[in-house]
């Protein structure tokens, strides 16, 4: 007589939704509920909320870590952060000027969320695979890059700054100058995967990312890959690795090879570039790189020299500060970002707030180079880590956008992962 058995039910374990699937929620789904978010907003003129649900869904799920007991000066310097924002925003709210509720909620669910996401990281930073995550970041950016490409050959996407304005594109989303930080430094773990390993699949795959990010326009995406590429091989000459071993005529070999692509692309860009307009190339004039930046910045710097003492402490707040820009910058305008992260932070929070949120900041840094220059850790990968790290911070002082950004947020958090996990073990294994 034949015995049947009842299958079990196939069931997933909460710790497994935050290892296996949240990664790839945050990295893939995300590429198509901001599209979505952009298209709409873009072409049909339409503000729906996608990304503020799907951001607040993805808050929901990690909101508990950050009441984890991690014993890090991050966590620390969160919650004195999150209690003097706090009674800051009931200050400002009496004694501003002007005050857009809606945008200082804006930036604050920003804050909130970015936290989040790197205490979800580190909390499970023991049991990630190290080659899934950076398997799924070079999967994703290159069809971010590919979606981009694809854009600009259908001219269906948005124009990273519309028709009067040049060059670019930036695929479905709306912040193309949040997409060009996300991707350069995206593509710097792209490229030291492909090297890895040494498939031409994955060598395609960082050739569609990069190329992508160039097309986006902007001078972080076509700088910063240039970047990208020349600093990781250069570290060819200088060290011998342990994760990509390669005798010194390969690496000659590869070097030379890549200068020449490298140059080669450079001066694809700029032929691409000079058919639609002068605009781009004036944009990366040395005049241009620096004079409308500094004009911000010595607004910036005018209206921080005028602060009262509960200014000097904690700032105007976010839309406070703006405004105040902006009425001095250009008063048709209403509100009025400086466009670098730290001249906004000090704006917008004081001296002694804002002071606490560049060394939260600064701390990650930290984080993220201590193994490289530990010698036992030191290695490609960790080298990777350290520049992003670096050109993590440089964008944000020159250009904007990339600190608290949702979308970079679950970068960091790899990083972290990534740079934790060298430090304590040395390989990636």
């Amino acid at each position: 007589m034949k015995t049947f058995t009842i299958a079990k039910p196939i069931s997933i374990s909460i710790d497994n939704f935050y290892i296996q699937v949240l990664p790839f929620i945050l990295f893939f789904i995300s590429i198509f509920f901001d599209s979505a978010n952009g298209y709409i907003q873009e072409f049909k003129g339409v503000h729906l909320p996608i990304g503020i649900a799907f951001r607040g869904f993805i808050l929901c799920l990690t909101m508990k870590f950050l009441l984890k007991n991690l014993s890090t000066l991050l966590t620390l310097l969160f919650w004195i952060i999150t209690i003097l924002i706090s009674m800051a925003f009931a200050i400002w709210s009496f004694t501003g000027r002007y005050i857009d509720a809606a945008m200082d909620i804006d930036y604050l669910f920003k804050f909130v969320y970015t936290f989040c996401i790197l205490f979800y990281f580190y909390y499970y930073r023991k049991v990630f695979s190290l080659e899934k995550l950076i398997r799924l970041v070079v999967y994703t950016t290159s069809l971010i890059g590919a979606i981009n490409i694809f854009s600009m050959i259908t001219q269906t996407g948005i124009l990273s700054y519309s028709d009067k304005f040049g060059f670019g594109y930036s695929g479905y989303y709306a912040d193309g100058n949040a997409l060009g930080v996300y991707m350069v430094l995206a593509v710097l773990l792209c490229i030291w995967y492909s090297f890895y390993k040494r498939n031409v699949f994955y060598f395609l795959l960082t050739f569609i990312a990069s190329v992508g990010t160039i097309l986006i326009g902007s001078r972080v995406g076509i700088i910063g890959i240039l970047a990208d590429w020349g600093l990781f091989l250069g570290y060819f000459f200088f060290f011998k690795d342990s994760l990509i071993r390669l005798r010194w005529q390969t690496r000659i070999l590869i070097i030379f090879c890549m200068s020449i692509a490298i140059v080669y692309s450079a001066i694809i860009t700029y032929e691409t570039i000079i058919q639609y307009d002068n605009f781009t190339l004036e944009r990366f004039s040395a005049n241009s790189l620096v004079s409308s930046r500094e004009q911000l910045i010595n607004t910036g710097k005018q209206v921080i020299s005028e602060f009262n003492l509960t200014e000097v402490l904690l700032g105007k707040g976010i839309s406070g500060g703006r405004f105040a820009v902006a009425s001095i910058y250009d008063p048709e305008e209403k509100v009025k970002n400086i466009e670098s992260d730290f001249y906004d932070i000090i704006l917008s929070f004081g001296f002694v707030l804002g002071g606490l949120i560049i060394l939260a900041q600064l701390f990650l840094v930290f984080q993220f180079i201590r193994p490289f220059f530990i010698k036992r850790s030191r290695n490609s990968l960790s080298f990777i880590t350290s520049i992003g790290s670096i050109l993590w911070l440089g964008i944000a002082y020159t250009a904007g956008h990339a600190f608290f950004s949702t979308q970079l947020a679950p970068l960091l958090g790899v990083y972290w992962v990534i740079s934790n996990h060298l430090y304590f073990n040395h390989d990636i294994q």
